[in-house]
């Protein structure tokens, strides 16, 4: 794990999503991706956080359908735009998969923040 720079940049409610979306990440890693390296950087940009998730797993298609039950990329999706962001997803079958968020500092709208923060997402 690597973390630039970034005390007192995020609001708690920020950290918690944030964190919430890694949790669901590396549970996604344990149960699915048979990896042998996973890393998490947090970095700071101009006017915004930058975390991204990448590993060395089995990797996936993006297009297709999740098995019924399974939430976890939706979840990471919604914590996202809670935040006023998107999660972006790279993934290919048998070359690994990179997740990213780039989170505003100053969003012009933020989306039910408080409540995504305030969930648990867990497998």
């Amino acid at each position: 794990m690597e973390i630039d720079n970034i005390d007192g940049l995020l609001t708690p409610d920020l950290e918690i999503n944030l964190y919430r979306i890694v949790q669901e990440a590396l549970n996604n890693v344990t149960k699915h991706a048979r990896a042998r390296y996973v890393s998490v950087h947090l970095k700071r940009t101009e006017g915004c956080v930058v975390m991204t998730i990448t590993d060395d797993g089995r990797g996936f298609a993006i297009d297709q359908d999740s098995p019924t039950g399974h939430f976890g990329l939706l979840d990471m999706r919604e914590r996202a735009a809670s935040m006023g962001s998107r999660l972006k997803v790279e993934s290919d079958p048998g070359h690994g998969a990179c997740l990213s968020v780039e989170v505003p500092l100053h969003p012009k709208e933020v989306i039910d923040e408080e409540l995504k923060a305030n969930t648990y997402s867990g497998g």
